[in-house]
């Protein structure tokens, strides 16, 4: 069966490859189009929902799971929660933060911000168009 990260990087996968927004992500990186990137990754993110058989939330993907619809739960982009059962308040099964900024402190912010939520799987995005540009967690700017 393989681990919540294990499983949830599969679905990933085969997400990307055949959603309907792949294209827009991949031009929109190659382009450094950072608010496209932002916003085909969130809908592929999404998409990888009911393969976990999940539902969540995103920015554009309001849900009516919980109590108080949002398209965004505490502050973080992206949202997931068990289908099954029957409790109004859930905590949640996966968090995401999808950073498009080049500033490091505000991936490491991305990171601090999912590690503060307890939840099975916790995913942070960030967008280099070369892994070289990223100076590294804690480092000094350059």
């Amino acid at each position: 069966m393989g681990s919540v990260a294990q499983r949830w990087f599969g679905a990933f996968m085969e997400t990307v490859s055949t959603h309907e927004t792949s294209t827009t992500l991949r031009e929109a990186a190659e382009r450094g189009e950072l608010k496209h990137w932002t916003r085909a990754l969130t809908g592929i993110v999404v998409g990888t929902f009911p393969r976990m058989g999940w539902r969540g939330a995103a920015r554009g993907h309001k849900s009516d799971l919980l109590p108080v619809s949002r398209s965004e739960y505490l502050a973080l982009d992206g949202v997931a929660f068990e289908s099954a059962g029957d409790r109004r308040w859930r905590f949640p099964v996966g968090v995401f933060e999808l950073e498009n900024s080049p500033v490091d402190d505000l991936v490491a912010y991305a990171l601090w911000k999912v590690l503060c939520v307890r939840a099975s799987l916790r995913v942070v995005f960030c967008y280099r168009r070369d892994a070289s540009e990223g100076g590294g967690i804690g480092t000094a700017p350059r």
